[in-house]
């Protein structure tokens, strides 16, 4: 080897910004190149990942694995559907008339 560590970092600080962005996205790049030939991992098959969606498609659910209620905030206050929706027209309302005044401004 001609160059050690220390005097390529020397050479790559002399780099404006750009370029040592240049030379990093290329040595990460050949880094993951390099690990993914030495990998012992092989990528699945279609039919593979095919047989695996139709094994969880006839896989009983589990309720350990339900969403509902793990990202509920319980600072936001409780309401039914109907003023859920009503809320969100409101929103919509509000946004779709402060697009217009914006236009209106433009012209």
């Amino acid at each position: 080897m001609g160059v050690n560590l220390d005097e390529v970092v020397s050479l790559a600080e002399q780099l404006d910004s750009e370029q040592q962005d240049q030379l990093i996205v290329r040595l990460h790049a050949k880094r993951a190149l390099r690990k993914h030939a030495t990998s012992t991992t092989t990528l699945p098959t279609r039919e593979t990942l095919l047989a695996k969606v139709e094994q969880l498609r006839q896989t009983p659910p589990n309720p350990a694995d339900s969403l509902l209620g793990k990202y509920t905030n319980a600072a936001v206050a409780a309401m039914s559907e109907a003023e859920f929706h009503a809320h969100l027209n409101t929103i919509a309302t509000e946004w779709k008339q402060e697009l217009n005044d914006l236009t209106d401004h433009q012209d």
